[in-house]
This record gives C-alpha cells, sequence and structure tokens, in this order.
C-alpha cells in the first residue's frame, strides 16, 4: 500500500550490514545473512517479499546467538550511524542494539507496537531508506506538511499512488477535521483509540496483512483498515492524514476515481 507502509512490507530491502558497503567486502558478506532484516533483501531468500514475507529468515535462524560485537560489527555499526544519523539516535536508536531476530519475529508474530502498547519506532530500523521522509520528517523532526509531499514523490517513482489514494478515501482521511500539521504522536494516540480502539492497534502485526503483494487500488476497508492500524502501531497515522490531505483528497483525478468510498460512508 501506502506511504511508509506498503513499501517496508513490499519493496525488496537492503540488509543493514550492506550500508556498509565500503567495508572488507569478504567480512561484510560474511555476517550479511545475520544482519539481514527483511526476507526479500536476504542471501537465502526468494525475491517475492511481501509483508508475509519480513523477517522470516530470522524464523528460520530463531535460536541461534546473535552476531557478536567484535571490531568489525562495531565499525559498521559506526558507518551505519554516520550513514544514518537520524535513524541512529532516538527515537529508533536503530543500531544500539542492532534490531534482532527475536524483535523482527515479534514485530511478524505477536504485535508491531511496544509491549506497552505504545508506537515502536525501532519498527522503522527494518528500512533506513524512509530517513529523510517520514521517518526524519514525520517522527523525529516533524513537519508534517514536508513529509507529506517527500511522501507523494516517493510513491509516483514506484507507481503506488491508486494504492495511496484509496486508502487516503476508504479510511475516511479526506474527511477528518481533528488532525492538522501540529498534531503530535501523544495526540495521534488518543486518535488512533477513537478511530480503532488501543487494542486492535496495539496488537497488530506483520503478519496480519490481507493484501500481500501489490494492487492497483484497494476496494474495501478489509485491507486498508489493517495499514490505518498498522500506522498506528509504528507511529506515523497522524502524518498519513495530513498527507493525505496535501495530495490525494484535492488532487480531481482521485476525487474523481474514489471519492465516493466518502460518499458510502456518509463522510462526504
Amino acid at each position: 500500500r501506502r506511504p511508509v507502509l506498503r513499501a517496508l512490507a513490499a519493496a525488496a530491502m537492503p540488509p543493514l550490514a550492506r550500508l556498509a558497503a565500503g567495508a572488507a567486502s569478504g567480512a561484510a558478506a560474511a555476517i550479511a545473512v545475520d544482519d539481514c532484516i527483511v526476507a526479500s533483501s536476504c542471501p537465502e531468500a526468494g525475491s517475492d517479499g511481501g509483508a508475509l514475507g519480513l523477517l522470516q529468515t530470522s524464523r528460520a535462524r530463531h535460536g541461534q546467538a546473535a552476531p557478536g560485537r567484535g571490531p568489525l560489527r562495531g565499525a559498521l555499526d559506526a558507518l551505519s550511524c554516520a550513514t544514518h544519523p537520524t535513524m541512529c539516535g532516538p527515537p529508533f536508536n536503530c543500531w544500539d542494539p542492532p534490531v534482532s531476530p527475536e524483535e523482527t519475529d515479534r514485530m511478524r508474530d505477536v504485535r508491531v507496537a511496544t509491549e506497552d502498547g505504545h508506537p515502536n519506532y525501532r519498527s522503522w530500523c527494518t528500512d533506513p531508506s524512509w530517513e529523510n521522509a517520514a521517518a526524519k520528517y514525520c517522527i523525529a523532526q516533524p513537519d508534517l506538511v514536508k513529509n507529506a509531499h517527500a511522501i507523494y514523490q516517493r510513491m509516483a517513482e514506484r507507481n503506488y499512488l491508486d494504492n495511496e489514494a484509496s486508502y487516503c478515501f476508504l479510511e475516511g482521511h479526506c474527511a477528518r477535521t481533528d488532525v492538522t500539521p501540529s498534531t503530535t504522536v501523544q495526540e495521534m494516540e488518543g486518535l488512533c483509540d477513537k478511530v480503532y480502539g488501543r487494542e486492535r492497534w496495539a496488537n497488530v502485526k506483520f503478519a496480519d496483512d490481507p493484501t500481500p503483494g501489490l494492487a492497483t487500488g484497494f476496494t474495501n476497508r478489509t485491507s486498508t483498515s489493517y495499514w490505518g492500524l498498522l500506522a498506528c502501531a509504528m507511529g506515523n497515522w497522524h502524518c498519513d492524514v495530513v498527507y493525505c490531505q496535501e495530495t490525494y483528497c484535492k488532487m480531481p483525478e482521485f476525487v474523481a476515481k474514489f471519492g465516493h468510498f466518502l460518499q458510502d460512508a456518509g463522510q462526504s
């Protein structure tokens, strides 16, 4: 689907070790599998990707010892932090410590949100390429309008616009008046509680994805509500609303194609 989330779930993403491409290639290759987070990017994985493929290889390695933090491991972490400073620091802390197979298994099979029912920012560590879009401008240094246009450009380049637009209209984001560019993550949690209920969004997991693979546009909320729940669990639901309202909700071609979803829900 979706701004961040469909790309996180379906696009092939580089293992963290490969961010250290300048390191000694043989040694880097030796730890590439242990650093791999998304199945579609792992050496032993297929190429189909998808949310149900997320973290698959960590499942295969479950029970193995985590990679050691020797000199090379530390150098790779430092290079990753130098390359992705936003993802290195709070609230993500992607390399302190590195995301473990146990963490990624939990996000797939148990819940994405934290154990105490709040957004889990380490879920963004599965794809540091979002650093200069949603990770930075939605969460770390909020500028929700800038974020909206950065995400739109990225989705246009990937030909995901129908997915995005249909999500916006089906989830009612185009009719919302309780989210503004100054809405905070804390306020978002209350809105997610109101729209979905804390029990639902705090327990959604990647394996719940009802639509593996990309579509040309959603037709019902069976699919889109999952992405709304996941946005709450990852801490970017309020940014989704602003993203929708800054783009698709006021673009005639998407209003003509998907605006009827608002009417069908009595929200127009």
